[in-house]
């Protein structure tokens, strides 16, 4: 199964899949290559915004408990726990602005780092049911929530939430890295939901169910 994907921004041929037993690269939608040894359970995975090196996941160890958060620096080959904590998060979203500002979700609890993952606190304010995290180019402080109960924003590093208008159960979000106000969503019972205007309006891309 895959937990996570990211394009390699130098080659957009190049699909990193975090999985159930490590990294995977796919290139030109065919060939499978294994990025290092580890076959841990990378729930958790998220590419920096600018560094096509660096990366960093959370999950479980292919031995036994979590393997904490950890952050590899070239390109997934190897890794390095930066904390423990209760890390073991199944969303994970770090700033497109700040890479220093990383969110997860740990047992349906938002958790905030401002320190590239060093410490973590958590978000007392965050809504319920949240199954995936997307930052925003807008704005250091932006962060969206694709929640059972629709999509939700937080202009203040998710410690106030307000809902857009698209209130069905959305599963994913991607926020366009060069436009903050174009973003897309996955709406449950209508598919794939389109938005240039910061989540004013919408519309369903045609062909995605």
């Amino acid at each position: 199964d895959a937990h996570g994907i990211a394009v390699d921004r130098e080659n957009s041929a190049r699909l990193y899949i975090a999985t159930h037993t490590g990294l995977l690269a796919m290139m030109n939608d065919d060939k499978f290559v294994r990025i290092s040894d580890a076959r841990d359970d990378y729930m958790g995975f998220s590419a920096h915004p600018t560094n096509t090196d660096i990366f960093y996941t959370s999950g479980h160890s292919a031995r036994s408990g979590n393997i904490g958060f950890q952050k590899s620096i070239d390109g997934g080959k190897s890794w390095n726990k930066i904390s423990n904590g209760p890390v073991d998060f199944h969303a994970m979203a770090v700033s497109q602005v700040d890479p220093k500002i990383i969110y997860g979700v740990n047992q349906g609890q938002l958790q905030r780092s401002t320190d590239e993952g060093v410490s973590w606190e958590l978000v007392q304010s965050a809504p319920d049911g949240i199954y995936a995290l997307a930052t925003s180019s807008g704005g250091e402080d932006i962060v969206y929530a694709a929640t059972s109960n629709g999509l939700q924003v937080s202009t203040d590093k998710g410690t106030n939430w307000v809902g857009l208008n698209l209130r069905e159960s959305i599963s994913s979000v991607a926020v366009n890295p060069k436009d903050g106000q174009e973003i897309l969503a996955f709406a449950v019972d209508r598919g794939l939901m389109r938005t240039s205007d910061g989540g004013k309006s919408w519309q369903k891309v045609d062909g995605y169910t």
